[in-house]
């Protein structure tokens, strides 16, 4: 393809919303918005090639369809476009931005000739927050090969980085992202939890010092290396205590458990006493002394 596909982008939630917007300020022709009704949300420059997805005709498709929504809805939407009337999809490509799902979610419109593929930036959007982009971020791509070769051209033009990977490898890298992602959410949800059980107006910010230097520490040199506290030091009556402290709360004493003998192996790693490392995981683990 010679000049820059046309794009049509389904769904304008937070990933479809910048995605619109930062592939049409790097010269990208925004073919239409395909919206779930005439009420759903549209970013207003765009708002004039909106189209209800019950009124989609093949003229409204552009060459390239970007599928951005909820995963539990691609596989539905790629049946109905490839029920779709007049539509020569061996001209279509389409491109799904699911992280943990393949291509094949797209099977009914790869048997009908288009070419298929899905995308994950591995970031985290807020529709609300137009400054968070692209730019410098890193994407995988799985699907078919000489779709890949246009899709990493189309994402560094948007300042990304692309990694083709393999259908397995791409849901392995998904899993990574949840785990220092959400799960960093849901960790930092019961931190500031334990917090306001004594300082009824604390919040995340009296941990905020703490956040960032434990995160410089990681990108600088790795998690094993900076692992820090009681379990690092091998101080079980501290480790002790905590288990005490959540005595009232079986998920978050298991929570402490789990990830403390994850933190034990990297302390291991890094070198610690065996005899230290033994003690500290039979209290995690809640052995009983002979």
């Amino acid at each position: 393809m010679n000049r820059s596909p046309s794009l049509t982008v389904i769904g304008a939630g937070s990933v479809g919303s910048i995605l619109l917007r930062q592939a049409h300020q790097s010269g990208y022709s925004i073919h239409s918005v395909v919206l779930r009704t005439e009420h759903s949300f549209c970013p207003e420059p765009f708002r004039h090639q909106a189209v209800p997805f019950s009124d989609l005709t093949a003229d409204e498709l552009g060459d390239w369809i970007f599928v951005t929504t909820p995963d539990d809805r691609i596989e539905s939407v790629a049946s109905r476009m490839a029920s779709q009337p007049d539509v020569d999809w061996t001209l279509k490509s389409v491109v799904h931005l699911s992280g943990v799902c393949g291509a094949d979610l797209l099977h009914e419109l790869e048997n009908q000739g288009a070419r298929t593929a899905s995308c994950h930036p591995l970031q985290t959007f807020v529709r609300e927050r137009p400054t968070s982009g692209f730019e410098t971020i890193h994407v995988t791509l799985e699907g078919e090969q000489s779709l890949l070769s246009e899709l990493r051209h189309f994402w560094r033009r948007l300042g990304a980085h692309p990694h083709v990977v393999t259908r397995e490898q791409k849901s392995r890298v998904h899993l990574s992202a949840v785990f220092l992602s959400n799960y960093l959410v849901a960790l930092a949800s019961i931190a500031e939890d334990l917090l306001q059980d004594v300082i009824p107006d604390g919040d995340l910010q009296i941990l905020e010092p703490l956040l960032y230097q434990t995160v410089s520490n990681l990108l600088s040199n790795g998690p094993a290396q900076s692992l820090t506290g009681p379990i690092e030091r091998g101080d079980t009556e501290t480790i002790r205590l905590h288990l005490e402290q959540m005595a009232g709360s079986s998920d978050r004493q298991e929570i402490y458990r789990h990830l403390g003998l994850v933190a034990s192996g990297l302390a291991a790693r890094n070198g610690q006493n065996p005899d230290v490392t033994e003690a500290v995981q039979d209290l995690l683990v809640g052995k009983k002394k002979p």
